[in-house]
């Protein structure tokens, strides 16, 4: 899982936090899928 907080400019994800976000922000994830990654060959 990846995740980060957008800019004021990105459109496509609401924008920045501010007041109307809450204080608490809950995500549920509906599927996970772990790999390991053995470098470059």
């Amino acid at each position: 899982m990846m995740g980060f907080v957008g800019s004021g400019w990105d459109g496509w994800m609401g924008g920045t936090p501010d007041a109307s976000t809450p204080p608490i922000v809950t995500a549920h994830l509906d599927n996970v899928v772990m790999a390991q990654w053995n470098g470059i060959a």
